[in-house]
């Protein structure tokens, strides 16, 4: 994969497939820029706003983690496999209520 990223930095599937490796190894900081070539190449697609969401969400941004959560889950094509439209959907209800219970700046 990241072969892959260096001879074509700008292909929003390899960059996303590194960028979710890095984050389920918790290297947030690795996958953060990976995760927004994703992103910004293909925000039609849930899985790459999944992986920035994950991404944001370990980095202490949990609106943005929400609300990218959110876009995957609408993204998700309706004939998608029920299991994994659930797992998305569990995965935005953890970030929204990890959140709510998240200190805010000024809370410090």
């Amino acid at each position: 994969m990241r072969k892959l990223t260096i001879l074509s930095p700008h292909y929003w599937w390899a960059a996303t497939e590194l960028a979710w490796l890095h984050a389920r190894a918790g290297r947030y900081d690795e996958a953060a820029p990976l995760a927004r070539v994703g992103r910004k190449m293909a925000s039609h697609n849930p899985y790459a706003l999944e992986t920035s969401a994950l991404v944001a969400f370990h980095q202490g941004r949990c609106q943005q983690a929400v609300q990218e959560q959110q876009q995957a889950v609408a993204k998700l094509p309706a004939k998608w496999p029920r299991e994994e439209q659930e797992r998305f959907q569990r995965v935005l209800t953890d970030y929204q209520r990890q959140c709510e219970t998240a200190p805010t700046p000024a809370s410090h």
